[in-house]
C-alpha cells in the first residue's frame, strides 16, 4: 500500500548559519513533490544592548535580516513551489511553535548540531525545544561535520 501523505505547508526555522541552511534542500524535495508552500523563518535573538538604547547597529543589523531572507527564494526559486521568507519576533523557540500552530503547518524541517550530555544541556538547542513543542510533523537534520559545530 503506498503512503500518500503530502505536506502542503513547510516551515523552515533558520538562524543565519549555514548549518540552517541544510535543513533548506530537503524541505524543497519534499515541497516539490506535493506542489507545497514553504516558508523560511527567522526569529532574531534579542539584544538587550539594542532594545534600551537602539542606534544605527540595529538598524543596519535588521537590513541585513532583511536582505539575507529577501534573498533566499531567489536563490531556491521553483515553479513546483511557493516559496517565501519571514522575520517572526520573540524567543525563538516559542515564536516557531506559535507560527507552525497559527499557520497550520504540515511539516517543519531543522537542523541540530547534534549536541548531547552537557553540551545541550548548557547551550540549550532551539531544535530541541521545537520538537517537544510543534504541532506538525518535524524533520530534523543533524550535522555530521565539526567545522559547522
Amino acid at each position: 500500500m503506498k503512503s500518500s501523505t503530502q505536506f502542503k505547508k513547510i516551515l523552515v526555522p533558520l538562524d543565519g548559519s549555514a548549518l540552517s541552511e541544510w535543513a533548506i534542500e530537503p524541505a524543497l524535495l519534499i515541497g516539490r513533490r506535493s506542489h507545497s508552500e514553504i516558508v523560511l523563518v527567522r526569529a532574531p535573538s534579542i539584544d538587550l544592548n539594542l532594545v534600551v538604547a537602539p542606534n544605527h547597529s540595529s538598524d543596519r543589523a535588521h537590513a541585513e535580516l532583511h536582505t539575507y531572507l529577501n534573498s533566499l527564494p531567489l536563490t531556491y526559486a521553483s515553479p513546483d513551489i511557493q516559496l517565501h521568507a519571514q522575520i517572526i519576533e520573540g524567543d525563538p523557540a516559542s515564536a516557531i511553535v506559535d507560527l507552525a500552530l497559527l499557520e497550520h503547518f504540515d511539516l517543519s524541517v531543522m537542523s541540530t548540531h547534534g549536541y548531547s550530555g552537557i553540551t545541550r544541556w548548557m547551550l540549550g538547542s532551539v531544535t530541541e525545544k521545537v520538537l517537544r513543542s510543534a504541532p506538525c510533523s518535524m524533520l530534523i537534520i543533524r550535522s555530521l561535520s565539526p567545522e559547522l559545530n
